[in-house]
């Protein structure tokens, strides 16, 4: 975003170019082996964001 002005209202929102590229792309299947792997790490780090060692999602 640099020398783009920032736009601080409540929306709409600007995005940068990195936020649409992802937006972009596919969507996975629940059942494809990428989209297992992500969500796998993105639930082993719950834990972390709810302060809990030993919690479980």
């Amino acid at each position: 975003m640099r020398g783009k002005r920032l736009l601080m209202i409540p929306g709409p929102i600007e995005f940068t170019d990195q936020v649409l590229a992802e937006m972009g792309k596919g969507t996975l299947s629940h059942v494809d082996p990428a989209f297992i792997e992500e969500f796998g790490q993105a639930i082993g780090k719950m834990p972390s964001v709810w302060l809990s060692p030993k919690g479980q999602p």
